[in-house]
């Protein structure tokens, strides 16, 4: 029943209804063009001034916020026109579920929201990535040692966040320049300094990035505060000692700082004889002899001859 009466009432679609609808619809793509064409116009002077900021310095950060401010409200625009193309579609669908379709409606519609899809995705597309920042890896706070080499890469940003599709040329720069290769191949110096290093990424018109980098110098071998043993001497040297008597040998300490040890505990030997631990030697059999002393190691000798006793 409900069926039959809609059928019913829209038999009665005057003439003029259509005409109506047409009227308005053509109104509606008319303006939707105009707005379009300027949004061109506007799209491609921004596209134009972007570009030109690409190749300047980071000091035009404001003039480029006000860009990317424009390029949003461009975007509000065309979501605005979008939402008007589906005005017009809804139209073209009403009018062609009508009894008395009016062909020269139909193809006005159709025809506008063409031409709009096209012109919208066409000022779209005018819409340019900004280069807004560049997120550096390794980020902060690493530490190096001296000579340690690393790479440092960039990734420039848009003013939403993302990567973009071609990424332009970054400058690397160091607050110690010869530290870092126009690559990003960073070389903590050799000898250093405990301190700091800034590794710096720049991409006009990008906001440059700054790294800080913790430089550790190397530890000093450990100086011990302990002198070492460094000589023994012992004394007398070359001498000649009878059968039937003893020696008194000696011992002279040299230290590692150029001072000298007298409290020290001596370790005597000998190869001919025998030797107390006061260093006191017997001669043995007649030949040669060599007195050994050993103190922490450090070894001093003494060598002579044994004569025979002699006899009246």
């Amino acid at each position: 029943m409900g069926a039959h009466l809609l059928r019913k009432n829209l038999l009665y679609l005057s003439t003029v209804d259509l005409q109506s609808m047409f009227t308005e619809g053509k109104q509606l793509t008319d303006q939707l063009t105009q707005d379009i064409a300027d949004l061109q116009a506007t799209a491609q002077t921004e596209a134009g001034e972007i570009t030109e900021l690409q190749g300047q310095s980071a000091s035009q950060q404001s003039t480029i916020a006000s860009l990317q401010t424009q390029v949003s409200a461009d975007e509000t625009t065309i979501s605005a026109d979008q939402a008007q193309i589906a005005s017009l579609e809804a139209q073209l669908a009403t009018a062609t579920a009508a009894p008395a379709v009016d062909p020269n409606t139909i193809a006005a519609l159709e025809t506008a929201i063409a031409l709009a899809k096209k012109n919208t995705a066409a000022v779209a597309a005018l819409i340019l990535p900004v280069p807004t920042s560049i997120v550096v890896t390794p980020n902060n706070n690493n530490t190096f040692t001296p000579g340690q080499v690393v790479q440092f890469s960039g990734t420039v940003l848009d003013q939403h966040g993302d990567p973009l599709a071609t990424q332009p040329a970054i400058t690397w720069t160091c607050t110690t320049p010869a530290n870092i290769t126009p690559a990003g191949l960073y070389t903590a110096p050799s000898p250093l300094a405990e301190g700091t290093d800034i590794v710096t990424a720049s991409s006009a018109p990008a906001q440059p990035t700054g790294v800080y980098v913790t430089l550790v110098a190397a530890l000093a071998p450990p100086v011990s505060s302990t002198p070492t043993v460094a000589s023994v001497t012992v004394s007398p040297q070359s001498q000649s000692v009878v059968q039937g008597t003893t020696q008194q040998f000696t011992a002279a300490v040299g230290l590692s700082d150029g001072t000298t040890e007298t409290n020290f505990t001596p370790a005597w030997s000998v190869d001919n004889g025998s030797i107390d631990t006061s260093g006191v030697y017997t001669p043995g059999s007649v030949g040669s002899y060599t007195v050994t002393c050993n103190v922490a190691g450090v070894i001093g000798t003494s060598s002579g001859s044994v004569s025979a006793a002699v006899t009246s």
